[in-house]
């Protein structure tokens, strides 16, 4: 079996405070872009229209450029810089570090 889908073309862009993001589905996941401007906090742009002071999501996400912080509900951190590839479980914290605008991209079980 052959999918394929293309963020760049996705109709489905959700647009927040400080960023956007393309949601696309293969098969059994979606997959996603988030663009994320200086000054993006998941818990203050997209935690109150969600309802959630953490975000629920798993990912496996490919960091393309800009940086990351990740803070999980327990308290461990992390940083991401381009290249990297991360495993984030529900119950975390993200946000753009610096004054470059973040851009992952990354698959979530559907």
């Amino acid at each position: 079996m052959l999918e394929q889908t293309n963020l760049d073309a996705t109709e489905a862009v959700q647009e927040f405070p400080h960023g956007r993001m393309a949601v696309g589905t293969v098969g059994e996941y979606s997959a996603w872009k988030l663009i994320a401007e200086p000054g993006w906090r998941f818990s203050q742009d997209n935690g109150p229209d969600l309802d959630v002071a953490s975000c629920p999501g798993d990912h496996v996400l490919f960091i393309v450029s800009g940086r990351m912080g990740t803070r999980m509900d327990t308290g461990e951190e992390l940083e991401s810089r381009p290249g990297d590839v991360v495993r984030v479980s529900p119950g975390h914290d993200a946000w753009t570090i610096g004054d470059d605008s973040l851009v992952a991209v990354g698959v979530d079980p559907a």
